[in-house]
C-alpha cells in the first residue's frame, strides 16, 4: 500500500510515532526489499494472569535482583498503585523524553537551547544514570552497522548521552571540605570566640 501511495506521490512520508514527538521520513527512503527482514512475534506476556501468581512471579524476579522496585511496583499492576506510580513515573519518562530527544537531534538544527542540563534535585540519580547508559550503550552497538557517514551523524547523538551522563554524575559527588577544614588549631592558641566565628571571612582578591 505504501508503494502504491508513492507513486502517486513521489513526496510520500512515513510517520513513526515515538514516545514524545513524531519522525517523518521519505518512503523512498524507508522502502525495502522484499523478505530482506523477518518479524520474530514475542508473547504478549510471561506473567500469570491471575493477580496472586503475578504478585508471586514479580516477588521472586525482585528477590532476586532481577529487576528494580520501580519495575516491580509496575509489573504487579494493583489499581491502588496508579496514581502512586504516577507520582514516581513521571520522572523516569522525563528522563525517557530527554533520551529520545538527544537521539534524535540533528546537527545542523540543534542549539544550545535545546539541551536540558540534569536538574539537582533528581531523586533517583542512580537509576537515570542506568536508563542514559542503557540507550548510550545501545546507541554504540546500533553506530556498528551504520554507513560512514551515519555514523558520522550518530557520534553526534552520542556525545549529547555523553554529556548529560558526565553532568549528572559530577552531581552525585559530595562537595569536599572547604580549604583548612579540619586542620587543628595551632597549640596554645585560645578558642574562637562567637564574634570571630560570625564575622565574614575575607574575601580573596
Amino acid at each position: 500500500m505504501g508503494r502504491e501511495l508513492a507513486e502517486e506521490d513521489p513526496d510520500f512520508v512515513v510517520t513513526w510515532p515515538g514516545k514524545s514527538m513524531l519522525r517523518q521520513v521519505k518512503w523512498s527512503d524507508a522502502d525495502t526489499e522484499d523478505d530482506a527482514f523477518s518479524v520474530a512475534v514475542a508473547p504478549s506476556s510471561a506473567l500469570p494472569h491471575d493477580p496472586a501468581g503475578r504478585q508471586e512471579m514479580v516477588q521472586d524476579m525482585y528477590k532476586s535482583s532481577l529487576i528494580s522496585q520501580e519495575t516491580a511496583k509496575m509489573l504487579i499492576g494493583w489499581p491502588d498503585l496508579d496514581s502512586e506510580l504516577n507520582v514516581e513515573n513521571s520522572e523516569s519518562e522525563y528522563i525517557d523524553s530527554l533520551i529520545e530527544a538527544y537521539l534524535d537531534a540533528e546537527r545542523e538544527t540543534w542549539t544550545q537551547a535545546d539541551y536540558q542540563a540534569p536538574e539537582g534535585f533528581i531523586f533517583n540519580k542512580v537509576g537515570a544514570i542506568r536508563r542514559f547508559a542503557s540507550a548510550w550503550f545501545r546507541a554504540r552497538i546500533d553506530q556498528r552497522s551504520l554507513p560512514p557517514a551515519e555514523r558520522l551523524k550518530a557520534e553526534f547523538n552520542i556525545a549529547l548521552l555523553s554529556r548529560y551522563i558526565r553532568e549528572l554524575d559530577a552531581l552525585m559527588v559530595p562537595p569536599g571540605p572547604p580549604p583548612g577544614a579540619g586542620m587543628p588549631a595551632p597549640a596554645g592558641a585560645p578558642p574562637p570566640t562567637p564574634d570571630q566565628l560570625a564575622a565574614p571571612k575575607p574575601q580573596a582578591a
